[in-house]
């Protein structure tokens, strides 16, 4: 049962993240529609960090499913 719990936790972080994401690319076109690169790319960093975190939640529900 833990497992199942464990699993659903990560789906629901994995989610919120690229929920995040999302957000953070609507942010970021806007930082350069007003020509505010230097938040603009603070802005992708956060982005390409989530990515990397959802990455390795990736892995790990797929270390889930292997041994099910």
């Amino acid at each position: 049962m833990k497992d199942n719990t464990d699993e659903f936790d990560l789906r629901l972080e994995i989610s919120d993240m690229m929920w995040e994401i999302d957000r953070l690319k609507d942010i970021e076109k806007a930082y350069v529609d007003v020509e505010e690169y230097e938040k603009a790319a603070i802005i992708l960093e956060r982005q390409k960090r989530l990515i990397r975190l959802i990455s390795n939640k990736e892995k790990k529900l797929k270390q889930y499913d292997e041994t099910l």
